[in-house]
């Protein structure tokens, strides 16, 4: 071995010496290790032989090389035969036997794979940051130790305002709420010191327009390998809504607090799952007499039920229901299948006494699942006395009524029967005694008779009318009824010249009698007719409408009309007349008011002198 052999072998650096044929003269021992060569006899062999994945790139530079070129790569990777990579540095140049003669070529190279893989690997890194940088929904920022933006990102810009431009031109600490600033810059100091790894805080920053939005404003420190502060990176997160949200709910919370505690003497009073009170209000308090110290977290809701009602009422839920309960769970049993149930119950006084309350029990629930209960109750004592009183007052007027209307049954027979003898009495007279016949006071005496005789039958009417009707309730077909109306009297109708227009609605049925729908009819067309109006062609049109199970029946005329601020209050009076019509009885209102509220109806009018008026009947649609 000459001393160029033992140069290159006892090399530090992994260097290989080859002759014109690339077999081995000499190898170091760093290219021994780097190509995994221990152990193996290379001295002789080709280069070739040893690394038969050597491809025809390698062999050219080699070919050229012995032709006296010189060639290096700063890095390259080769691929080794059991497929691994291996990065290098390499640089190949001849060796000279004497001055002119290339005896073979040096070999030398560097494995820089650690180096490589970790440029790579940074590559990749900084691929991802830049791609979680740029997309992220939230605000992202590098930012320089003395405050000025380094690095924003497409959201932080939006969130704020600013253009890319704009906003580089300003310091973090110029966009801050100054009430802010101070406890920003303490934890940016903290940060640099080292007193912490990264800090958290809610802040405000300036938008571009002049307003502040809120951000949770997360900050961490990135320092070189020998630990000196480079920059920051900031993490701003809009919390804007949540922060409405959240004012909106302390908001609901005061206003709920504030029901609470201002139902003084309605108790409201919540509970957990096992029925234990978990609040209980002021009027809870003052209905109850315990202090809610007494109560929250100790005592249930069934301590303050009777316990035979909460016995009378799980013996119901098991016989109707089939639902086996017991204790205070009879409160809650029914708000597995509904929202809230209300019932009648006595509560228990601290002082033993007892009082009725209406309760509406409902179920609080967190996303479907039942996780407490709301009791909210009225006393209702003054209720129940008043419904006491009415009750017996009913009883009463019941009583009066039974009684009246056998008076007026008695009455109206007995009267009936002495006025027709009376009227006979006249007759016989004037047959007995002709000569005194057309004497005035007799023809008054006869003519009072007369009058005595009708107002009897319109008060029997009457009664007749209230006391049976009930039992007398058909469905009718109203367009048939005034159809039949209008051809009655059509003679009467011609003889004036009034017209009726029939638009009853034909699929209409009202539930009546068929006497008094007659009557009804015929009396609001024959009203039509006597109180026409002479200067203009009169009418009378007889319309439908269906309003809040009422079948609405109106008479529209274009007669003389009335002044209802006049005799609205006495229109619908027995034996009242208002325009001096000689055939003017004053009855037929009268007697239709009474049939149209004996059929459970009701009679509204709308009138303006010389223009007409509108009869509005309201008669029950025979659905209800």
């Amino acid at each position: 071995m000459n001393y160029s052999h033992i140069f290159v072998s006892q090399a530090p650096n992994a260097i290989a010496m080859f002759d014109m044929d690339m077999c081995y003269l000499a190898a170091s021992g760093k290219w021994i290790s780097d190509y995994g060569l221990e152990g193996v006899d290379i001295i002789g062999k080709s280069h070739y032989e040893v690394f038969p994945e050597i491809g025809e790139d390698w062999k050219a530079t080699h070919r050229n090389c012995l032709n006296g070129a010189i060639s290096q790569s700063a890095e390259e990777c080769f691929q080794r035969a059991d497929g691994t990579e291996q990065w290098l540095t390499w640089d190949v140049r001849p060796w000279y036997a004497n001055e002119t003669e290339i005896g073979g070529i040096i070999m030398y190279t560097q494995d820089i794979t650690a180096r490589k893989l970790a440029e790579i690997q940074l590559e990749v890194s900084e691929s991802q940051f830049r791609g979680v940088f740029e997309s992220s929904a939230i605000g992202i920022a590098i930012v320089s130790l003395q405050g000025a933006w380094v690095k924003v990102n497409a959201a932080l810009c939006n969130f704020l305002g600013y253009t890319e431009e704009e906003l580089m031109g300003l310091t973090f600490q110029e966009i801050t709420h100054p009430d802010d600033l101070e406890a920003d810059l303490a934890l940016v100091s903290d940060l640099i010191r080292g007193r912490q790894q990264y800090y958290q805080m809610e802040k405000r920053y300036l938008h571009k327009s002049g307003h502040y939005l809120w951000a949770i404003l997360s900050v961490s420190l990135v320092r070189d390998v020998k630990g000196r502060a480079q920059h920051f990176v900031s993490q701003i997160t809009d919390i804007n809504t949540q922060r409405d949200i959240q004012h909106q709910l302390e908001e609901a919370l005061s206003k709920l607090e504030g029901i609470l505690d201002s139902g003084t003497q309605v108790s409201i009073i919540s509970a957990d799952t096992d029925g234990v009170i978990t609040s209980f209000n002021i009027g809870a308090e003052n209905l109850l007499g315990y202090h809610r110290d007494e109560m929250l977290h100790s005592r249930k809701l069934e301590e303050i039920h009777l316990a035979e009602e909460l016995e009378q009422r799980r013996i119901e839920l098991s016989d109707i229901y089939g639902i086996n309960v017991s204790g205070g769970d009879v409160l809650t049993a029914m708000l597995r299948t509904q929202k809230y149930e209300t019932r009648e119950w006595r509560y228990v006084r601290k002082d033993g006494s007892r009082f009725p309350v209406q309760l509406t029990v409902t179920a609080i629930r967190d996303k479907g699942k039942i996780v407490g209960y709301l009791a909210i109750a009225a006393d209702i004592s003054e209720i129940k006395r008043v419904e006491a009183e009415m009750k017996s007052l009913l009883e009463v007027t019941r009583g009066q009524n039974a009684r009246l209307k056998n008076f007026a049954h008695i009455v109206s027979h007995n009267l009936r029967s002495h006025a027709g003898n009376i009227s006979v009495l006249i007759d016989l007279f004037f047959q007995e005694y002709p000569d005194v016949a057309a004497s005035e006071l007799v023809q008054h005496l006869r003519l009072s008779s007369e009058k005595l005789k009708e107002t009897i039958t319109h008060l029997n009417d009457v009664v007749v009318m209230n006391s049976t009707v009930e039992q007398s309730l058909r469905n009718l077909h109203l367009h048939t009824f005034v159809e039949r109306a209008v051809h009655s009297i059509g003679a009467l109708a011609g003889e004036h010249n009034v017209t009726f227009i029939n638009e009853v609605d034909s699929s209409l049925h009202v539930a009546g009698v068929e006497a008094y729908l007659d009557s009804i009819i015929i009396n609001f067309l024959t009203n039509g007719i006597k109180y026409r109006a002479e200067n203009r062609a009169p009418f009378v049109r007889i319309s439908s409408e269906v309003r809040k199970g009422y079948v609405v029946l109106n008479f529209q005329d274009n007669g003389i009309g009335m002044d209802m601020k006049l005799v609205r209050h006495k229109l619908f009076g027995m034996y009242k007349t208002f325009h001096g019509n000689k055939d003017a009885r004053g009855i037929g209102l009268f007697i239709t008011k009474n049939q149209v509220e004996a059929l459970g109806g009701r009679i509204e009018v709308e009138s303006t002198l010389d223009i007409g008026t509108v009869f509005k009947v309201y008669l029950k649609h025979e659905k209800n």
